[in-house]
């Protein structure tokens, strides 16, 4: 939730909440086990835009108040609160592949976007994706005559065949003013809007970096407004090798992060901005990386770009955790000082 600590996560176990930036987790639901996306973006007073996205449910949305999310393990929503959108027939319940993501609020409006399910009907063009501008109160019938606030918007693919999937779809911190929207997926690379979600430009071609590569994560700086950086987590499909790519000027031009030779698998689950003890011009923020085996990378800021990914916590050789605390968080050695994580021996 933009300005506070809180954040949820939906998980295939169901959907959690941390109000300590992600330090510890309430379980919120456990009835949730066909989640495909969630979206929490902050709405009037203490309420919140809340989407989810479900397998052969289409999307629930809604404005929920917070406390109704605060209360006890398992809250109760009030009926009526969250309203399901459907696409019109011939789409069928059995889709999948849908979410959407509501905007800050601004002029006195929102801009939501619905990501289309997968269709072997090809009712739309599989790089379309709904737009409205009344939170799809009149749901997601694209008729100008009777529902002028949405439209379908047409983003530019990497290749004329083949399939397209929105992974996400982030707003700028500065959107009210600046009217900045990033898409990212499969065959779309990156894309960026300037006019509001309107019109959507190439910004980041990711075959010309990686083959048979799609977007899978997109974060924006905390200090955007300032440096304009972005990350992007990008798998390439056959082997699932993750890279990530730092944007510079708003997506301008673009940046691998190294990583070692020595690791051959390198798959990154999560990436997030994270405060460094010695920033600089270039960035007040490191980048942190999760691997698949629970192993934690680094990338600190230099110059003008970052630096190669380095072990934060990691298993060692007999397949413990250990942790490297590099020089910038200790001050002590340059090679910095470690720990071993034994639960056995404390």
């Amino acid at each position: 939730v933009h300005g506070t600590s809180r954040i949820f996560l939906g998980a295939f176990t169901g959907i959690y909440r941390s109000d300590d930036n992600g330090k510890s987790w309430k379980e919120l639901d456990t009835i949730t086990h066909t989640i495909t996306g969630m979206s929490v973006t902050k709405a009037s007073g203490q309420h919140v835009h809340l989407s989810v996205g479900t397998y052969h449910g289409f999307c629930w949305t809604g404005v929920v108040d917070l406390k109704q999310l605060l209360h006890g393990i398992n809250p109760v929503l009030p009926n009526g609160s969250m309203k399901q959108l459907v696409i019109p027939p011939p789409f069928t319940p059995g889709e999948t592949y849908n979410r959407v993501v509501f905007s800050p609020p601004f002029k006195g409006k929102e801009i939501a976007f619905y990501t289309i399910p997968l269709s072997e009907l090809n009712l739309y063009k599989s790089n379309a994706i709904f737009r409205s501008t009344d939170g799809f109160a009149s749901g997601l019938y694209i008729n100008p005559a009777i529902n002028p606030n949405t439209s379908l918007v047409e983003l530019p693919t990497l290749r004329e065949s083949g399939t397209v999937k929105v992974h996400v779809i982030k707003y700028s911190p500065n959107f009210e003013t600046d009217g900045t929207v990033f898409i990212g997926g499969l065959n779309i690379g990156i894309c960026r809007s300037t006019d509001y979600g309107l019109t959507f430009e190439t910004i980041f071609s990711v075959y010309n970096e990686v083959p048979n590569a799609m977007v899978v994560k997109l974060i924006i700086s905390p200090d955007y407004a300032r440096d304009r950086l972005l990350a992007a987590l990008v798998i390439n499909v056959p082997e699932r090798n993750t890279v990530v790519f730092i944007g510079k000027n708003s997506g301008s031009t673009w940046d691998q992060i190294q990583h070692s030779r020595e690791e051959k698998l390198f798959k990154l689950t999560n990436i997030s901005f994270t405060i460094d003890s010695k920033p600089n011009q270039f960035s007040k923020y490191s980048l942190v990386g999760v691997l698949k085996n629970g192993s934690i990378r680094i990338s600190t800021p230099k110059r003008k770009s970052f630096k190669s990914w380095k072990k934060l916590l990691f298993q060692d050789s007999s397949g413990k955790y250990a942790a490297k605390l590099p020089k910038y968080a200790m001050g002590d050695t340059e090679q910095g000082m470690g720990f071993n994580r034994d639960t056995e021996q404390g």
